[in-house]
Order: structure tokens, then sequence, then C-alpha cells
């Protein structure tokens, strides 16, 4: 985060707050050692399932010259608003909360607990129910976690993650005793930045895609054909897909391998 944003990270924090109790939620601010935690809830009834959606607030930075519009203004273009953010992920954060309010109007048995925070990437973690405070507090128990930071098939066709795939929580750091010249490194001296490379290849497959962990694979359900036609319904396309974000390749060669895997 860039710090002079601090002030800015606290007020969108709680204009967060604002807006979910405009909406009838209860809403608190979180003071974490970093940066603030927003929770909302709607709440049916407590002896009900709580699900909680997971989005973030903050934004990557944007280089203005790049854009037809300013990107920190928001901006109206026919049915289309353009803005840093609008999509990733203010939008699908606000289709979220939009249908959790539906879903309670319509007597859907379930507690809606909507959290977000505004870090460096985006990310609050949730472990048994503890949160960046580091607390088990009650409040912020679920029963299940929808995850609303995703990509959307075509304008007018909302998409969430209804599972999160892992939490990583260990980092390998590799930092020499000494500095070493380039040369020194790869043979006898062991070469950080090789081992770590060697760590990534032995968890990931990056021609496939595939995660090598054993048993990381054995609780994920397969599609079922109701499933699979939702996917063909929604209307991803391959070569959308692959224009919209400017790639020059994608690693799979049919629309239907593309639309399973992300």
């Amino acid at each position: 985060m860039d710090p002079s944003c601090r002030i800015d990270v606290e007020k969108v924090a709680q204009q967060g707050c604002a807006l979910l109790r405009e909406l009838g939620a209860q809403a608190t601010c979180i003071k974490t050692a970093g940066l603030p935690l927003v929770l909302g809830r709607l709440v049916q009834d407590p002896k009900f399932p709580t699900v909680t959606i997971y989005n973030h607030l903050d934004v990557q930075p944007a280089d203005a010259e790049e854009w037809r519009s300013p990107p920190f203004k928001l901006v109206r273009d026919g049915d289309r608003w353009l803005g840093r953010g609008t999509t990733d992920d203010k939008g699908p954060a606000l289709a979220a909360l939009f249908g959790a309010r539906l879903a309670l109007q319509d007597g859907v048995p379930s507690t809606s607990s909507s959290s977000g925070n505004r870090g460096g990437n985006g990310q609050s973690k949730f472990r048994g129910g503890a949160s960046q405070t580091g607390k088990a507090d009650k409040p912020l128990r679920t029963d299940s976690i929808v995850v609303s930071d995703s990509l959307w098939p075509q304008a007018g066709r909302p998409a969430s993650r209804t599972v999160c795939a892992a939490w990583w929580d260990s980092v390998c750091a590799c930092k020499p005793a000494t500095r070493s010249a380039l040369g020194t490194t790869g043979g006898a001296a062991r070469n950080p930045l090789g081992e770590l490379c060697a760590l990534i290849n032995d968890c990931y497959d990056a021609r496939t895609g595939r995660v090598k962990i054993p048993g990381f694979y054995h609780d994920v359900r397969r599609l079922g054909a109701a499933e699979r036609r939702g996917l063909s319904r929604a209307g991803f396309s391959r070569r959308h897909f692959q224009l919209a974000h400017g790639l020059s390749s994608v690693r799979f060669p049919t629309t239907r391998i593309c639309a399973k895997r992300s």
C-alpha cells in the first residue's frame, strides 16, 4: 500500500460500513495491526447456518496515460461505469451483497456475513473464526465461504466462487547469511532462487496448472451435468477471455476446458 493513501484506506472502510448499514446490515470496522477489516452481517435467525461472502475493497495502482477516462473518478459510459476497481472488486462485491439481501428477503434460511478489507493485496484470513485481529471472535465464525473476488463470464453475468481452494499459511524465505557473487552460487553454494523454484515445481505443474501436493484434490467434487450446462449458459468464451485480459495465448485449447479451469 502507498503510505500516502492510508487516510483514503480508512475512508473507504467507513464508507463500506455506511453502505452496509444503509442496506439494513449490522456493520463494524475492525482495527487490526495492519489495515481495517469491514464486517457486515444480515441476520435472519442466529440459529441458521452462516454464509460468509468475502471480497476486498482495495485497488491496484493505475497509469492515467493508459486510460481513456480518469481512473480514480467514476465515469458513466452508456450502461457501463468506468473506474479503477469497478470490476475488481467493487462490482462483484455489490452483486454479492444485493444477492444476499434478496436471499434473506425471500426467506432463504441463512445468515449472511460480508467481510472485506483494504490491504495491500486484498486478502484477509479466516482460520476457525480467527481474523486479522488474532481473536476467535464468535461473530467471525462461519459455516461456508463464497469468494466474490472472481471473474465474470461476460457483462451482465455475475459470478462467484463457492469454495475457497486453499489458504497458504506458510512462507518460504531463502535468505543467505552473507552476500555472494552471482558466479559463486549454483554449484557447491546453494542458490536461494533455485531452491525456491524447485519448491514451487514440487507443488505445482506450470504446464498443466495442476497442483502436485498429495491429497490436494481428494475432497474436490467433479462437476455434475447440471453444472456443466450452467457453465455453458453463462456465456464464457475462450476468445473473449483472452482478448479482455490482453493475453497472447491461453493454456487450454477449448472454451469448455477454459471455463472449468478459470
